[in-house]
């Protein structure tokens, strides 16, 4: 399972990976398409800025020497309007050959070229202004004056126009490509992009139905493991039933045994007759616990709002025996009202009270704490759909005998022990049964063991 959510990994990412590339070129298409045909838009109309400057440039000429002839200020009006709109034409293809250096190039060359042409018509309408007279034949010969440098102006025209026709067959031939080319690459893309989505759903769906058929099987598996878990509940209850009446009965024939036939039996048969006695109560007590166990995972109480005061004070009550002749000395913080089922709650209670009892050092009174408080989520290692839940963390510490930490879970699986029947009496089924009261409650218990210190145990239950 973890390897093919690896590879789903994988191939999720490579298909991004292919998504973006592939959205990156046709970016870059599309781009290279618009910036050709903006080139030949372009070069259009550096072509036309250039026919209206060779239109403009005449039209100047002829405007200066209509006024040098009839003295017509319209001329001069015409000549003016005539020099703006070439210097005008001249700066737009200027602006729109910017990243041709064969083109800045000429046109810096034709800008030098008008500033003298304009320069020398400028002198000459100065003069005019100056000096006029009907007989004057000097303008007239003046008005051809500079023809070299009109002869230069008009050849670096026809040169940017020569050079920006080319242009336009070359890039003409490249946007013509690109168009031709775009359907093309749009097909294989999308082509790509369909392969891709059906890739991932094939993917996706195989992943599915994995999950579902592994979703059943657990389902299958966990309805058996129930069933099976009922059976052998039942069968424990039963036969804990079962054996109880037979257990009275070899109590009972060993009592009278050990009455009436005490001074008939040599001493290795009183002996035996003690051991026989002492295995009858302890299994006793082991049916007891069981039976215990069993009404805990069978019972279906309802849940009720309870002050756990009153509950720990009951069994307080009923310890008292104990409690009394071992000196104990227990000290009771706050607890909270919560929603439990207070059979069980009080099980809960008596069980880890009586193994703090159980466990203390010799010749030392017993100590137990009992606190509670709001807990924090880092306390606890529970999944993140719980992590939103508010816990209680009731507290019972001791200073009795502990435990190795490393056997802070087995005490808690039933009939595991840490000690032998000698050292201390037990079934090992106390705290099993504790475990299973906070399990039905929605909480968890933790224990914190230190050798010769003492134990901690804490209870989450939901708020």
């Amino acid at each position: 399972m973890r390897r093919n959510a690896v590879y789903n990994t994988i191939a999720f990412i490579l298909s991004v990976t292919i998504l973006i590339n592939i959205s990156i070129l046709a970016y870059n298409r599309i781009q290279n398409l618009v910036n050709s045909s903006e080139s030949v838009e372009h070069t259009y109309q550096t072509l036309l800025y250039v026919e209206e400057m060779f239109t403009n440039l005449r039209s100047a000429v002829n405007s200066q020497r209509g006024y040098l002839l009839s003295g017509d200020s319209l001329h001069l009006i015409n000549y003016h309007q005539y020099k703006k709109d070439t210097y005008s034409k001249l700066h737009q293809t200027d602006s729109i050959t910017s990243d041709n250096p064969i083109q800045r190039h000429n046109l810096d060359t034709l800008r030098h070229l008008l500033d003298q042409r304009f320069a020398n018509l400028d002198s000459l309408v100065a003069v005019y202004q100056d000096a006029y007279t009907p007989t004057n034949t000097v303008f007239r010969g003046d008005i051809s004056y500079d023809r070299k440098t009109t002869e230069q102006l008009l050849a670096k025209l026809r040169s940017i126009r020569t050079h920006e026709q080319k242009l336009k067959e070359e890039r003409t031939l490249i946007k013509n490509a690109s168009e031709a080319a775009a359907p093309v690459f749009l097909l294989i893309l999308a082509i790509i992009t369909l392969c891709l989505l059906i890739f991932s759903f094939l993917i996706l769906n195989k992943e599915l139905r994995k999950r579902l058929a592994t979703q059943i099987e657990l389902e299958l598996k966990v309805e058996a493991l129930n069933r099976s878990n009922q059976e052998l509940e039942q069968f424990a209850y039963v036969a804990s039933h079962d054996l109880q009446e037979p257990l009275r009965k070899i109590m009972t024939f060993g009592s009278m045994l050990k009455t009436k036939q005490k001074d008939k039996l040599d001493q290795e048969g009183n002996r035996t007759l003690d051991t026989i006695m002492d295995l009858s109560r302890r299994m006793k007590q082991l049916i007891e616990d069981l039976l215990s166990f069993s009404r805990i995972v069978n019972q279906n109480q309802t849940f009720v709002s309870t002050d756990l005061n009153i509950l720990l004070k009951q069994v307080l009550d009923d310890l008292s025996e104990p409690i009394q002749q071992q000196q104990a000395q227990i000290s009771i913080g706050k607890l909270p009202t919560l929603r439990v089922q207070p059979v069980q709650i009080q099980q809960l209670f008596q069980n880890l009270l009586l193994n703090s009892l159980k466990y203390a050092k010799p010749g030392v009174p017993p100590i137990i704490q009992i606190s509670s408080q709001i807990s924090t989520n880092q306390e606890l290692n529970i999944s993140e759909n719980m992590i939103s839940r508010s816990f209680y963390k009731i507290q019972i510490a001791d200073n009795g005998i502990g435990f190795e930490q490393e056997y802070a879970e087995k005490i808690f699986t039933i009939f595991q022990r840490l000690h032998t029947q000698e050292e201390y009496k037990g079934t090992g089924v106390g705290l099993a049964v504790c475990k299973r009261v906070v399990t039905n409650h929605g909480g968890y218990i933790q224990a914190i063991g230190t050798p010769a210190q003492g134990a901690i145990f804490s209870v989450y239950l939901p708020a």
